[in-house]
């Protein structure tokens, strides 16, 4: 499908800000759950003898073997190394995610902030400004404030970690880059399976010639990572909770701000 999408011809610098949203974000979860299922098979032992044990109990039931069974072995023999099986399986599709990561660049940098630049900016805070209570929330990228920061992270780190050689050359996309390693130190590949980050880009640039600055930067990154992510995310929390309190409490007593403030509560 994601091979099919980059051969037809679509116009694809449309913005994910606007009605392209869906298009978007749809594209980018098909190509990282797709990343994140190959890398989850490699990490299974037995992945072979499972595979070969499917193909007897297959003809066992249909008296033939499965008929892509040929196909699946020898892709399951090549994503040993998933890395570099993604790199070149991917390669295809770096202009579609490209332009998909270069859309975010406003977005995850409005987002990703600190608590305390939250608070000086009194998001979520309704009374900071009494005059405008009654006037509507707006926002010309409604669809987007829904988007996670957990799902931008996997976005950007498993994107760039597969087509690296193209998304770490456009500026907008290192900036992400960048802060997406300084802010944490795993993401999630599928529930309570993770990816140690750092780690993980460590092992994939040593292999690539001329990348010593990107693994010193890397390396870098890591230190502030493990200085100041924890602290982060602890009094974004902190943040959240206080806050979010004194809002409930705020539309529980005050019904009629649901209307124009709406986009606070969802």
């Amino acid at each position: 499908m994601v091979t099919s999408m980059t051969a037809a011809i679509i116009n694809w610098k449309t913005l994910l800000q606007t009605t392209s949203y869906d298009l978007t974000a749809g594209y980018m979860n098909l190509v990282i759950n797709l990343i994140c299922m190959m890398v989850l098979l490699s990490r299974v032992d037995d992945r072979k003898a499972v595979l070969g044990l499917f193909n007897a109990a297959y003809e066992l039931s249909n008296g033939q073997s499965e008929p892509t069974f040929p196909r699946l072995g020898q892709m399951i023999i090549e994503y040993d190394n998933p890395w570099k099986k993604l790199t070149e399986d991917l390669g295809p599709l770096n202009r579609l995610i490209h332009c998909s990561l270069n859309s975010l660049g406003t977005v995850y940098v409005r987002r990703n902030i600190t608590a305390d630049a939250w608070r000086n900016a009194q998001m979520l805070s309704l009374v900071a400004s009494p005059q405008q209570i009654l006037y509507a929330a707006q926002t010309d990228t409604i669809a987007c404030e829904y988007l996670s920061l957990d799902v931008m992270d996997r976005w950007i780190i498993l994107s760039v970690l597969v087509c690296h050689n193209t998304l770490l050359n456009d500026v907008v996309i290192a900036n992400l880059w960048q802060r997406a390693l300084q802010t944490g130190l795993a993401i999630r590949l599928f529930r309570d399976e993770i990816l140690i980050v750092h780690q993980t880009v460590q092992s994939v640039f040593e292999n690539v010639k001329s990348y010593n600055k990107k693994l010193q930067e890397v390396k870098d990154h890591y230190s502030v990572a493990l200085q100041t992510s924890l602290t982060v995310h602890r009094d974004r929390r902190r943040f959240l909770r206080g806050t979010l309190r004194e809002l409930c409490l705020l539309i529980k007593d005050q019904v009629g701000l649901l209307g124009p403030k709406i986009l606070f509560v969802w």
